[in-house]
């Protein structure tokens, strides 16, 4: 997947998020990881891994529409909020535009 992202990481479940200060007190790549990869713990469950892209420019609607071919996915994990609606629709779009590879849902993951 990275081949058509600029990367991503593990997100971090703190108990405060951290406070983002400006240049000089605070280096880009720290403040974008904090920005980026930092949530509270109220969110832990989620256990999320979180991919990023950046341009060069201020990004169009077309450009953050990236398309990934079906080799990049290899499973679905559905939220354990998710609403039946939207169970359904993402099934359905999953079954017409990557085909048959599994579809779980977090709560039974555990």
């Amino acid at each position: 997947m990275f081949r058509f992202l600029s990367g991503g990481g593990k997100v971090e479940y703190v108990d405060e998020l951290p406070i983002i200060l400006p240049k000089p007190f605070m280096n880009f790549a720290e403040a974008l990881r904090n920005i980026i990869y930092c949530k509270t713990k109220d969110w832990e469950f989620e256990d999320e891994y979180r991919t990023k892209n950046f341009w060069s420019h201020v990004a169009s609607i077309s450009d953050r529409k990236i398309k990934l071919p079906k080799e990049a996915f290899n499973k679905i994990i559905l939220g354990d909020n998710i609403s039946d609606i939207d169970r359904n629709d993402i099934i359905e779009n999953v079954r017409i535009h990557i085909g048959d590879i599994e579809i779980l849902e977090r709560y039974n993951l555990i």
